[in-house]
């Protein structure tokens, strides 16, 4: 979604400063959403339109050809309470920078959480992109963990993990009507 709470606004910065130590770098931007048209207007009169495409939507089903050729995935969100994207990255073998916002801390691995940073910090968010481009040691080595992080979350380990904690605690009665 591009929306202002999706980080969609950090872009130009990221881009700027990536761009300064990468000048080859591509940003994919995937999605639609309120803040396209000011996105794509920014990029123009930047002149970042040739690094930085904004693909539009893209179905679900059509995803993992856009994580097979990326080295970094980025969600620089101020938003998100359970952010599925950055499953999404892992279980494609893409590491990633993203703000620790929601349940990011949840989802990430120790060493993924290096590569976490407080939301609206976009400079120290472009560093960890830098970080990851410099060194395929390290992208492997997240890589690796990522693959470890996300089968923690298969569908049937992760009602496993939600019954467990349900099942021993007396829920208090629930009357939707009051």
């Amino acid at each position: 979604r591009l929306s202002p709470r999706r980080g969609t606004h950090y872009i130009i910065d990221i881009a700027k400063h990536v761009l300064s130590k990468h000048q080859n770098t591509v940003f994919l931007v995937i999605g639609e959403g309120t803040y396209k048209e000011t996105l794509q207007k920014k990029l123009f009169s930047e002149n970042l339109d040739k690094n930085v495409k904004l693909l539009g939507y893209i179905p679900n089903k059509d995803i993992v050809k856009y994580y097979s050729v990326s080295d970094v995935f980025i969600m620089p969100s101020d938003e998100d309470a359970f952010p599925r994207v950055l499953l999404e990255s892992m279980a494609s073998g893409v590491p990633f920078v993203a703000t620790n916002i929601g349940g990011v801390s949840d989802i990430c691995s120790q060493k993924q959480k290096l590569f976490t940073v407080p939301p609206k910090d976009m400079k120290q968010f472009s560093v960890k992109i830098i970080e990851l481009l410099d060194s395929i040691e390290i992208r492997n080595m997240l890589i690796a963990d990522g693959y470890k992080r996300v089968n923690d979350f298969v569908i049937n380990k992760a009602l496993s993990i939600f019954k467990s904690k349900i099942v021993n605690k007396t829920l208090p009665e629930f009357n939707p009507f009051g």
